[in-house]
């Protein structure tokens, strides 16, 4: 039997991404990203509901989402789960679920240059695919 783990979620940053340089030159960036759910309840009102994501990003791809993300950016990621699991010091065993990104695309505006100019029309979302 095959298997197959494999997420595609699409939201805005909660923070800038932490990146950095791994003493074996490595380059990983984390950052979280938050997405929401409208819907009527049972009475008809309307609700929405927020997750937050934990992503992580490596090599080139992670300095990138460094580079030009920022808190706020819309952003779509297609990646697979993981989940790291330890033991604290109580013999308290936790867990935390990432997003390991394998592909990442920056939804917003790329932008403007020093000129001012742009290559997209006013109002357009420009994507930008980042790997």
């Amino acid at each position: 039997m095959q298997t197959l783990n494999r997420v595609q979620i699409l939201g805005r940053l909660t923070r800038d991404p932490e990146g950095k340089e791994l003493e074996s030159g490595q380059i990983v960036s984390n950052f979280s990203i938050a997405t929401n759910e409208r819907y009527k309840n049972r009475a008809g009102e309307e609700r929405e509901e927020t997750d937050f994501h934990n992503v992580v990003a490596w090599g080139g791809l992670a300095k990138v989402v460094s580079q030009y993300a920022r808190k706020g950016s819309a952003l779509y990621v297609e990646g697979k789960l993981k989940v790291d699991n330890w033991t604290d010091d109580h013999d308290v065993k936790h867990y935390r679920i990432k997003i390991v990104a394998e592909r990442v695309i920056l939804l917003d505006r790329k932008p403007q240059t020093e000129e001012g100019s742009r290559n997209t029309r006013q109002g357009e979302t420009e994507e930008t695919d980042l790997f």
